[in-house]
């Protein structure tokens, strides 16, 4: 009982820590990676409030790209919109928008109705306040599964980790982060504790999620594969019919816009191909191939293509090229997704490697990798820290996988095989094609959670 309190108030004082920590981040950070998608979904909201739907305005988006890069070229501002006045309207200018799921245009275009303002802030604070939710939810689970002090030892590392802070205060729908993956953890253990009606809520999140961010569309399938591999068979079946099809089935009027629009259904975005053709261009290469959105249009305009960056046409450029190398020189290929694979373990707040190549290429220095360490010093020691950390986490998440498996309690095995399906699952789904870090980071929550646990087993053991 007295470990129990003890806990308890730990959590509270973890719990306010990192509330401060959070939002300090959040009014001291002005500069995210991601500034003009963020206007693109913001100018979508925008029609979605004025009754035009999901659409935008290319020549206000230009007029909003040119504010945000007015005060510094090399940090762009997002909160542009109340000091852009908008062009006269004219439909005839609107594009349809595609390519991604409308979730966060949506919460915006609701929070910015509720406040009046046009402002990213309000998102900000919401998902925030989301994060600081999936804390406690983080140590609510872990102490469920392992015990007190593992969970309050989790719940520090996640609330205090610079990364999922960052990603959680992001103007995009990024900063969902990891508050559906944790919370659905959560309702698979009280499906599996208790009655198969969890997955309906489970499903129910799956799928909204999934509206704002695509990757959660397929999370059902990794815990009912979890339940099955624990000899759960039949809450398998429940779990894949449940939570998959309230998934499908959430989808279905966003599908059917794409279809009515665009003559075409898919749950996935044309930019796959793109992003399997800008993967090629994160190393140095022979085709002269560049991880920029920009090098591509110009590359599938030169061959005669000139459609937006998530059409089926622009799909099948990149896909044609794509196959030709991988066709022509599969074993380059194979090594530059191995040397992905090995980079994407250890995600930090975002790549070294992109941070080197603006270094290199826009500032046009000259010092080499060398002397970007030397011109950076506080930035390469905390990625290194971030990097040995994560490798730390993926031994200790290993260490506790095996350790519940062969202890044959089939429930908590069930429990620790889904979180664990739930980073290899962004793992594997992202290393064939180029990745950023805010793509992984979501799915690596529950890493914190098994490493954490592994870490206190082993060192316990050693002890005793």
């Amino acid at each position: 009982m007295n470990t129990e309190r003890v806990g308890k108030r730990g959590l509270i004082v973890v719990l306010a820590g990192v509330a401060l920590f959070r939002f300090f981040v959040l009014f001291s950070t002005h500069q995210q990676d991601n500034t003009a998608m963020a206007l693109k979904l913001g100018e979508t909201a925008r029609n979605v409030m004025n009754g035009h739907g999901f659409a935008w305005d290319p020549l206000y988006l230009q007029m909003l790209n040119e504010e945000s890069l007015k005060q510094d070229p090399l940090r762009p501002q997002w909160e542009v919109f109340e000091k852009t006045p908008p062009p006269m309207f004219d439909a005839s200018r609107l594009q349809s928008f595609r390519g991604r799921p409308p979730g966060y245009s949506v919460i915006l275009s609701v929070l910015w109705t509720l406040t009046g303002h046009l402002k990213f802030i309000y998102a900000q604070i919401l998902f925030c306040l989301l994060d600081l939710v999936t804390v406690f939810l983080l140590w609510w689970l872990a102490n469920a599964l392992f015990g007190s002090r593992p969970a309050l030892g989790a719940a520090f590392l996640y609330g205090f980790h610079i990364s999922f802070a960052l990603l959680s205060i992001n103007p995009s729908h990024d900063a969902m982060s990891s508050f559906p993956l944790i919370a659905g953890a959560c309702l698979l253990y009280w499906a599996i504790k208790k009655s198969w009606w969890f997955f309906i809520p489970a499903g129910i999140l799956f799928g909204a999620a999934s509206l704002i961010r695509q990757e959660p569309m397929f999370i059902p399938i990794v815990f009912a594969g979890a339940l099955f591999l624990a000899g759960m068979k039949k809450r398998a079946f429940q779990a894949l019919l449940l939570m998959q099809g309230l998934v499908i089935l959430m989808n279905v009027p966003w599908n059917l816009r794409a279809k009515q629009q665009f003559g075409e259904s898919s749950p996935f975005t044309h930019s796959f191909s793109a992003l399997l053709l800008e993967g090629i261009g994160e190393t140095p290469n022979p085709w002269g191939i560049q991880a920029s959105d920009v090098w591509l249009r110009g590359f599938v305009k030169g061959k005669g293509v000139d459609t937006p960056f998530h059409s089926k046409d622009f799909n099948r450029v990149c896909m044609e090229e794509f196959s030709r190398i991988v066709r022509e020189n599969p074993a380059w290929v194979a090594g530059s997704v191995v040397k992905r694979a090995v980079r994407c373990l250890m995600p930090t707040v975002m790549p070294i490697e992109s941070s080197f190549y603006f270094y290199s290429t826009v500032l046009k220095k000259e010092g080499g990798f060398g002397g970007y360490v030397r011109e950076h010093p506080l930035h390469m020691g905390v990625t290194a820290g971030l990097k040995g950390l994560w490798l730390l986490l993926w031994f200790g998440s290993i260490w506790t996988v095996v350790v519940v498996v062969r202890s044959g309690d089939q429930e908590r095995k069930a429990l620790v095989l889904a979180l664990g399906g739930i980073s290899v699952y962004y793992f594997l789904t992202h290393i064939p094609m180029h990745c950023e870090y805010r793509y992984l980071l979501p799915g690596y929550a529950p890493l914190v959670l098994c490493g954490v646990n592994g870490w206190f087993q082993m060192l316990g053991k050693k002890k005793g």
